[in-house]
């Protein structure tokens, strides 16, 4: 009973998601998480950079699941640490459920990316947001 108890407080714990690329739009992060997320706003971290990331350069494993599902064309954002890069998306209120449910869509669990916390700032604000988010993993193209 209390590892039932636990689990659903930790589904329920509210958290912060930084979207960049496709995971900016709230659209998509629905499509993942199963509802429209509460959007708290426009964002950027310091100290990354965007990039494309082509098929060849991902991991056998995701590399592999993802032609399976969009074919052999496949491109995808990607951010890297970078000092003096600045990131845009967008931060999205969501439970650390949903932050692992976003992991899974990301392949995390098999490589291709991992889970970073990283400080947001909130664009026409001076909050800044500490905020889950995935980034490349060191040796990745």
């Amino acid at each position: 009973m209390l590892i039932a108890m636990a689990h659903t407080i930790h589904e329920r714990r509210e958290c912060y998601y930084f979207g960049y690329g496709a995971n900016r739009e709230a659209a998509m992060l629905h499509a993942i998480i199963g509802r429209e997320p509460k959007c708290i706003g426009d964002a950027y971290i310091d100290n990354y950079e965007l990039k494309v990331q082509e098929l060849d350069q991902i991991p056998a494993v995701p590399r592999e699941r993802l032609r399976k599902s969009w074919g052999n064309d496949f491109k995808s954002y990607v951010i890297v640490p970078n000092s003096g890069g600045r990131v845009y998306g967008s931060i999205f209120q969501v439970s650390a459920h949903e932050v692992s449910l976003i992991d899974k869509w990301e392949l995390t669990d098999v490589g291709w990316y991992k889970e970073q916390f990283v400080e947001a700032n909130l664009i026409g604000s001076d909050r800044t947001i500490h905020a889950a988010t995935q980034i490349l993993p060191d040796g990745q193209g």
